[in-house]
């Protein structure tokens, strides 16, 4: 790491408190706007179904609720121990392929609606005479994707989102690699982009690489203080 930096590559370190254990009343507002459309759209379904396939399918979509709920209280305390570890956030970093961050947010958001929508027309069309229990893994899978999903755009991240900390890299909102494990470069193809080499051990050669979009100010900051050359 270079001792020596030029006053334009210093940006002011954010330190992150976002308490991500308490709910707020605008998470209970989106929640029951949530149950709500669902309820709507779901509800002529419902009632074409065979009357013995209510309360099994009640009773799968009342147990995905519950793993959505127990995934985003993992993902919430796994965010909180990180927090603690990982010392003021430097920046934010958006997937390469698509510019700024609205359009990943909107790509990554949409990919979840459409799998949920899927999933229950699925569930509601095969109970329409015999219940398949076997659909059981299936929402719970679905529980555990939506939960995860939920919890980044709760802490105000695009799924993707690449976070850089004083201590290290965070990949997925709560796993952080140290800064030896890293390595930073700048783009050839793009000069708002940072090519992002993370090694399976400090001392490996190579590893895999994605390309991050940064801003100007990060961009110099990170190449000053972490990249290949500091």
């Amino acid at each position: 790491m270079s001792s020596e930096t030029s006053p334009e590559t210093e940006i002011e370190l954010e330190t992150v408190d976002e308490r991500p254990q308490q709910f707020r009343l605008l998470d209970m507002m989106i929640g029951m706007t949530i149950v709500a459309i669902v309820c709507a759209l779901m509800a002529p379904l419902f009632r074409m179904m065979v009357a013995e396939n209510r309360l099994p399918v009640f009773i799968i979509f009342l147990v995905q609720a519950m793993v959505t709920a127990g995934a985003i209280f993992y993902a919430s305390s796994r965010r909180q121990k990180m927090l603690v570890d990982a010392g003021k956030r430097i920046g934010l970093g958006y997937n390469g392929r698509l510019p700024g961050k609205f359009w990943p947010q909107v790509v990554n958001f949409g990919a979840m609606a459409f799998l949920a929508v899927m999933q229950f027309g699925l569930t509601l069309f095969l109970a329409m005479d015999s219940f398949p229990w076997f659909l059981m893994a299936q929402q719970i899978q679905l529980g555990i994707y939506s939960g995860m999903m939920l919890s980044q755009f709760r802490w105000g991240r695009t799924p993707g989102t690449t976070e850089f900390f004083e201590q290290g890299v965070v990949l997925g909102g709560f796993h952080l690699v140290p800064w030896s494990y890293v390595v930073l470069r700048p783009s050839k193809m793009a000069e708002d982009r940072l090519v992002m080499v993370m090694k399976s051990q400090s001392n490996s050669i190579g590893g895999t690489t994605s390309t991050i979009q940064v801003s100007d100010s990060l961009r110099d900051y990170l190449l000053t203080h972490h990249g290949e050359a500091a």
